[in-house]
């Protein structure tokens, strides 16, 4: 009877061991696959990037263009009205070698009229004699050397006019038009008849 009895308890209690590795082992399982899953969670969060960063960024990247946009911008028309203001003084540098060359050829002659023609910039008396000069040809122009030093310039390209009469000592560039009086040499601002249509900017009367 008592051996009966040491038999039964010794398989009740390989059975309580062997449930309770089991429910371990069932615990270890679980454990394992929520850190795998908890792992990967973080694993693909940390490569993406949410909405509201995304949001940040473009609104950066806004401010940043709004910002920069006019500095490029006037650094553009600075650049465009320093190579016509350039241009005009190559002009009239070129202008005044030419008076020199030919002043011996024609005493009675006092002043030297230059026009842009067909691209290029010709003495008006005589369009097989034109001015070389180092910057960009403008779009229209003309020039006057007199021969006791005084110069007057208005040339125009796309955007801006460069002018200078007889009595001024520099160049100014601006964004209206212009021309030289024939008779005393001085700028005449067109800008107030650019209104009809007939002198759009850019273009010099003569």
């Amino acid at each position: 009877m008592k051996r009966a009895l040491t038999l039964i308890l010794s398989t009740l209690e390989k059975k309580l061991v062997f449930s309770e590795l089991g429910s371990v082992i069932i615990k270890q399982k679980s454990m394992t696959e929520l850190e795998n899953k908890s792992n990967f969670r973080i694993k693909k969060t940390t490569f993406g990037f949410t909405l509201i960063e995304l949001l940040a960024v473009i609104v950066i990247i806004a401010i940043i263009a709004i910002i920069t946009t006019p500095m490029i911008l006037g650094m553009i028309d600075k650049s465009k009205k320093g190579s016509l203001g350039d241009s005009a003084y190559g002009i009239i540098t070129a202008g005044e070698l030419f008076s020199v060359q030919n002043l011996s050829d024609n005493m009675e002659v006092s002043r030297y009229d230059f026009q842009i023609r067909n691209g290029k910039f010709v003495y008006t008396k005589d369009t097989t004699k034109e001015l070389s000069f180092k910057g960009t040809m403008p779009k229209t122009g003309m020039l006057q050397i007199n021969t006791d030093g005084k110069v007057a310039i208005a040339i125009c390209s796309n955007d801006y006019c460069a002018c200078k009469s007889v009595n001024e000592l520099k160049v100014t560039v601006k964004d209206t038009n212009c021309n030289i009086d024939s008779e005393t040499g001085e700028i005449v601002d067109n800008s107030n008849n650019n209104s009809g249509g007939s002198n759009p900017v850019g273009t010099v009367i003569s």
